[in-house]
């Protein structure tokens, strides 16, 4: 009875993890539960998401994806993603163990060489409205990581959000993350990759409390 009820929690909890944590555990070892409770998933939309580009003539406006990279042209860092989440929009006293940022790859083009991740607790330059000067605010965290795109359309990219990101969405604050491609020659052909912003594949990011 009491193998019964273990293998029934374990799939209960493993239910609650995403897929890559999924794939992390093997059929008999249990989910981890840092606090011996069970885990509570919630999924929070962005609050504000868009494309931001280095120059005026390259706005796209409220375009259906988020962009990020070069059209070339020996361009480089043309247009970078921002996203920004609302720590209010979970419960009052929530305590966040784990935040997954997901995106949905729609399209890209050969030869980026990977995404960096600024995030900045509250919001980046001004004011909470994206604008264009949100592209080279600074951030509280710069540089936090480096991650690979997906490797096909349609594949998504997650990515773990650090501490101080769980801390600032525990207190009902906002997060405001900035994707960006990684600096490389400038060069005639184009790097990007572009991400689902609308509908079903959306943005969300997954906490974890």
């Amino acid at each position: 009875m009491k193998k019964h009820l273990a293998i029934r929690r374990h799939q209960q909890l493993k239910a609650a993890l995403t897929p890559i944590e999924q794939s992390r555990l093997s059929p008999t070892q249990p989910a981890p539960v840092p606090c011996g409770c069970a885990v509570q998933v919630r999924r929070l939309a962005p609050v504000a998401a868009g494309t931001r580009s280095r120059y005026v003539a390259f706005d796209r406006g409220a375009a259906a994806t988020l962009k990020v990279g070069d059209d070339g042209r020996f361009q480089r860092d043309l247009f970078r993603g921002f996203l920004a989440f609302d720590g209010g929009a979970l419960p009052a006293g929530t305590a966040v163990r784990g935040a997954t940022l997901r995106l949905r790859r729609v399209a890209a083009t050969d030869g980026l060489r990977g995404l960096e991740l600024d995030l900045q607790l509250g919001y980046l330059g001004k004011g909470p409205e994206l604008a264009r000067d949100d592209f080279d605010a600074p951030a509280s965290s710069p540089n936090l990581l480096t991650t690979a795109a997906p490797s096909s359309d349609g594949a998504w990219l997650e990515v773990d959000l650090p501490a101080a990101a769980l801390a600032a969405l525990s207190a009902g604050g906002r997060v405001e993350l900035r994707l960006r491609a990684v600096d490389h020659t400038p060069q005639f052909q184009p790097r990007n990759v572009e991400f689902h912003l609308r509908g079903s594949d959306a943005p969300q990011l997954v906490i974890r409390y």
